[in-house]
């Protein structure tokens, strides 16, 4: 009789815990598919900003220098995965959203978005995106 009682509660353990992982599972796939859409949300807002001269006050967008065909050091597909990085005009090692915040300010004479921002994470989710597709 022993030997059942154990046999049955351990198929009711197993089956909990199929039960447990594969909710787990569906929960995790949501998420997932929650968060690819998220960042492509953030990524095409970003492709959109990079792309917008109103982030400055002279009509230049991002894009202008950095889809240059003729200024190639500038292509951000090999230089976004750099960072963070030590930056000569800060003296100091900067993050992405800091380079891009000190573009738009001493490049583009414009008000950079504050760290953290939708718009700041927008790009930072672009440029990423640009290096990733390497």
């Amino acid at each position: 009789m022993r030997p059942r009682i154990i046999a049955v509660s351990l198929a009711v353990v197993v089956a909990a815990l199929l039960v447990g992982t594969l909710a787990g599972r569906a929960i995790g796939d949501e998420d997932e598919v929650k968060a690819a859409a998220a960042l492509k949300k953030a990524v095409d807002e970003g492709n959109r900003l990079f792309r917008d001269a109103a982030l400055g006050s002279g009509g230049k967008a991002c894009a202008a220098c950095h889809e240059d065909p003729e200024r190639p050091k500038l292509a951000l597909a090999s230089r976004a995965g750099g960072y963070p990085k030590w930056d000569r005009r800060e003296d100091a090692v900067i993050t992405l959203g800091q380079k891009i915040r000190q573009m738009i300010e001493k490049n583009l004479k414009g008000t950079p978005p504050e760290l953290g921002s939708v718009a700041l994470v927008s790009l930072e989710a672009y440029i990423a995106s640009l290096a990733s597709a390497r």
